[in-house]
């Protein structure tokens, strides 16, 4: 991770967590400059950690649950998923894309349940895949 560039993480107690523990183990410095920007000094290298929340537009989601649309697919979801009432339930969303991993995420599934047969009839994958503008579909509004 050192060889980056930058590195994000969601909040700062993780980002307190790195710096801290590369500053143990790797004897690094740790510079914090203005405007709020971290850096981690290591080997003559400077890498930059950026803190970037992930934000819910909650009103957005109260919208969307109360379309047909949603309606509609939560029928189709539950008639799907009647025959596995009392299962335990793997669900998973993922873009749809080559590096996303989802071939290697359905490999181990499999050799899950070829190593455990007995976890055959008890456990469900339900994975949603969705194409990159599909999710963002309606969503943002570009700058006029």
């Amino acid at each position: 991770m050192m060889c980056s560039d930058v590195i994000s993480f969601h909040n700062y107690d993780s980002a307190k967590q790195f710096y801290t523990s590369t500053s143990r183990l790797l004897e690094s410095t740790t510079d914090f400059k203005r405007g709020g920007t971290i850096a981690i000094i290591s080997h003559g290298r400077e890498v930059k950690l950026r803190i970037s929340h992930i934000s819910v537009d909650t009103k957005d989601i109260q919208r969307t649950l109360f379309t047909e649309e949603f309606r509609m697919a939560k029928e189709r979801m539950k008639a799907q998923l009647q025959d596995i009432h009392g299962k335990y339930i793997l669900c998973s969303t993922d873009r749809l894309h080559p590096f996303s991993g989802v071939r290697q995420k359905l490999q181990a599934y499999m050799a899950f349940l070829d190593q455990f047969p007995r976890y055959r009839t008890k456990v469900c994958l339900v994975q949603y895949l969705y194409v990159q503008n599909e999710f963002k579909e309606n969503r943002i509004k570009p700058f006029s």
